[in-house]
């Protein structure tokens, strides 16, 4: 199992999230807990090496380390944003 943390960024969009939102967030994490492959795909271009998945209209960029068994949240933010 992977440990998810949360950036700064990611911590303070998930704490001021909507609570309908903030739960689908939280299913979110406990999947990418368990495995994050499942759920996600590998980014392109500048963003290569990151991942991203989807919740709704939001997306959530993500780095793996796999020496720690660790899922680093980078970003979450709605699509038109997060690319940016």
């Amino acid at each position: 199992m992977f440990e998810v943390k949360l950036s700064r960024q990611a911590a303070r969009y998930y704490s001021k999230a909507p609570k309908n939102i903030a739960k689908l967030l939280k299913t979110c994490f406990e999947k990418l807990n368990k495995n994050p492959f499942i759920i996600s795909e590998p980014l392109k271009g500048p963003l290569r090496g990151k991942w991203k998945t989807r919740v709704g209209n939001l997306r959530i960029i993500f780095i793996v380390d796999f020496e720690y068994l660790l899922v680093k949240v980078a970003f979450i933010g709605p699509r038109g944003d997060i690319y940016k």
